[in-house]
């Protein structure tokens, strides 16, 4: 669904929930809106992970700066 861009509604068509019943006759369909809620949370928690990535390199990155070259990183800063 997500691969090929489908809709989450494709999730109530019953010619999709008969397709995947045959290929695996145990399924247990999930409602399309738990599927977005999971996506959901998924983004939110890749985002903060990204952020907090991005937040520790910026602060090692002006450490560095710091310490090797304090004239550039007041340069930068004051600029």
């Amino acid at each position: 669904i997500i691969l090929d861009d489908q809709a989450f509604t494709v999730l109530k068509n019953p010619k999709f929930q008969d397709m995947l019943k045959y290929l695996q006759p145990n399924i247990q369909i999930p409602l399309a809106n738990t599927i977005k809620q999971d996506l959901n949370k998924s983004y939110k928690k890749s985002k903060q992970d990204i952020n907090q990535n991005l937040q520790y390199d910026f602060d090692n990155d002006l450490e560095n700066l710091k310490d090797k070259d304090p004239e550039k990183l007041n340069n930068i800063i004051f600029k």
